[in-house]
This record gives C-alpha cells, structure tokens and sequence, in this order.
C-alpha cells in the first residue's frame, strides 16, 4: 500500500482574509503591484519572493487559502468529530502557539 504524504498545513498567518484579498485586487486592478506586494507582506511576513510570486498568481487568478470566520472551537471540534484528531490538534497549535500537550488538552475539553 502506498501512502500519500498529507500535505503541510498552510501556516496561519498566510491564510488572507477575504477583505485583505479584495485590497489586492483592488491594488492589481489599479496596476499597483508593488503596493500589493507590500501590503501582503506586512499581513503576512512574506519575503519579498514569496509576496511577488503570491501576488502575481492571484493576479492570474490564483485562489489562496482564506481565513474562516468560524471559532477556532468550531472548527477544532468539527475536525474532531470528522475523525481527524491529528489535523485539530495540528490547527490549535498553528493558531494559537500552544505547545503540542497544550492542545491535545484544548481538544479533548470540547464539548
């Protein structure tokens, strides 16, 4: 049985929020790509490689990851009920800087 490598979980901070992806595109619409770039750094902290080569795939038509405007114990418990133990924990951590323990302790608490 060959078994797939899940993928790396998107760090929170590159996850954009809906507003801030408008702002981007309002900015590649107005031919200010060098402002989008910046203003996705400063969300971000992206390089400077990185924020060009995400701007300009969205100015290609790129749909990046966006933030879910759900609790974090919604979705956490969700992620839990689905089975997924491994990706709630995972998601606690990457949101809240909790250390692994801190987590599985977050977790389990859900009602």
């Amino acid at each position: 049985m060959i078994f797939k490598k899940r993928p790396d979980p998107v760090p929170f901070s590159l996850l954009l929020t809906p507003e801030l992806l408008s702002e981007l595109r309002a900015l590649l619409g107005q031919r200010k790509k060098i402002y989008a770039i910046k203003l996705l750094r400063d969300h971000t902290g992206l390089g400077l490689k990185e924020a060009k080569d995400m701007v300009d795939a969205i100015e290609r038509g790129y749909e990046p990851p966006m933030r879910s405007r759900a609790p974090l114990s919604e979705r956490v418990r969700a992620l839990r009920d689905a089975g997924d133990h491994a990706s709630a924990v995972a998601m606690v951590q990457a949101e809240t800087g909790m250390d692994r323990s801190e987590a599985e302790r977050f977790v389990s608490v859900l009602g």
